[in-house]
């Protein structure tokens, strides 16, 4: 049996209903780790919507009303419009959203009360169409904190097909504007299996967008300390992993420093608890101003932490374990119970030439904080280091 139009947007549009159906779901679920999929729902259905009343009306007897159709699908580029701003956590764009339902309401009321053709009812929906895709790609470009880029590249894959098969319809009915003529019943055809693939992979990527967020947050609440959101033991574990396999291929110095809060328990005891938890943040955020992107920062320990320098020989070490030091001296943390001041020591230990393994420097790090802390408090120490091959 031969498939006809009709029969393949109401399969296009069920299909639809479906997937927005469990986007909604999903979305609901979610709703208290973020926003967005709601709105990417509500979006679908719109679509699907939009294909139904197009089968229903697509009739001469039916004059004005066959325009009908364009105003859902007008909703639901609004509403993932939307749900794309909400799901970055960024402002609504309404100038540019109101742009677009201005544009689709206008476009009706032109044919439904003045003028209507099929060139022209193509080229304003087509148009609307392209206007959506240009303010959906900005949206799609912009960095979203703590998202994976896979889902982001799909969409925006998906955006510029989408656009550039809507600009070659417009341009197909502008050479020949009779609907029933061999290439545009070729075109429509062809259109509509496109617009199949862009509906059932703009919920697919939502789906995706939205398991990237979970398996990043995931990553993050198990890699991470929840108090001064540097790196756990187990996250920094994983980046000396990560770092020594690449000094495998591409050899550089490195070096790791160990940092502890000089006398933190009895900082406790005069301050209380909730002060040694804000001086705590107060110091993972003071030495997280003081290194640059490429570096990490973790927490070991209650009042211990340790830092892995890229690129940094000893002399570099050296240097920047005495800003940490003169940072942290300076640093005053005010809380409930009075202002703190408190100091921390350093252990330094360098990745001998050509070495690789940096949890046997962050051993030798321990061991030269240790030596810092014996002289005294707020000093730097850097234990010479034997070769790591017979250590």
């Amino acid at each position: 049996m031969a498939l006809d139009l009709p029969t393949l947007v109401i399969t296009e549009a069920l299909i639809l209903i479906q997937l927005a159906a469990l986007v909604y779901v999903a979305g609901v679920r979610m709703r208290d780790i973020f926003r967005g999929p709601t709105f990417w729902a509500l979006g679908l259905f719109c679509f699907a919507a939009s294909q139904l009343l197009f089968i229903w009306l697509d009739s001469p007897e039916h004059g004005p009303h066959q325009l009908l159709n364009h105003l859902p699908a007008a909703l639901g580029c609004c509403a993932v419009l939307i749900g794309f701003d909400d799901f970055a956590d960024r402002g609504r764009n309404w100038r540019g959203i109101g742009a677009l339902a201005g544009l689709a309401l206008c476009d009706f009321l032109l044919q439904s009360f003045w003028w209507s053709s099929y060139a022209l009812r193509v080229t304003t929906f087509g148009s609307v169409q392209i206007l959506f895709v240009l303010l959906l790609l900005p949206r799609l470009y912009q960095p979203v904190s703590g998202q994976r880029r896979l889902g982001f590249k799909l969409m925006r894959m998906l955006a510029w097909g989408w656009g550039a098969i809507n600009l070659a319809r417009i341009i197909c009915v502008l050479f020949s504007p009779e609907q029933y003529s061999a290439i545009n019943q070729v075109v429509q055809l062809s259109y509509f299996v496109m617009a199949l693939f862009f509906g059932v992979w703009l919920a697919l990527c939502c789906w995706l967008l939205m398991h990237e967020r979970l398996s990043a947050g995931l990553i993050h609440a198990t890699t991470r300390d929840a108090l001064t959101g540097s790196h756990n033991r187990r996250g920094f574990s994983a980046l000396l992993s990560q770092e020594s396999h690449r000094l495998v291929r591409q050899w550089s110095s490195t070096a790791v420093l160990r940092v502890a809060i000089d006398d933190y328990p009895s900082l406790l005891r005069r301050y209380g608890g909730q002060a040694g938890d804000r001086a705590l943040m107060a110091f993972a955020e003071a030495v997280q101003e003081e290194l640059r992107d490429v570096d990490g920062l973790a927490r070991l320990g209650a009042e211990q932490f340790a830092v892995l320098l890229l690129n940094a020989d000893e002399a570099g070490a050296k240097v920047v374990a005495e800003r940490l030091r003169r940072r942290i001296q300076d640093l005053v943390v005010y809380t409930p119970a009075g202002p703190i001041w408190f100091t921390a020591s350093f252990g330094i230990a360098v990745l001998p030439e050509l070495e690789n393994e940096l949890e046997l420097v962050l051993k030798q790090a321990e061991q030269a904080l240790q030596a810092a802390r014996a002289a005294g408090s707020n000093r730097i120490c850097l234990l010479p280091l034997p070769n790591l091959q017979t250590a």
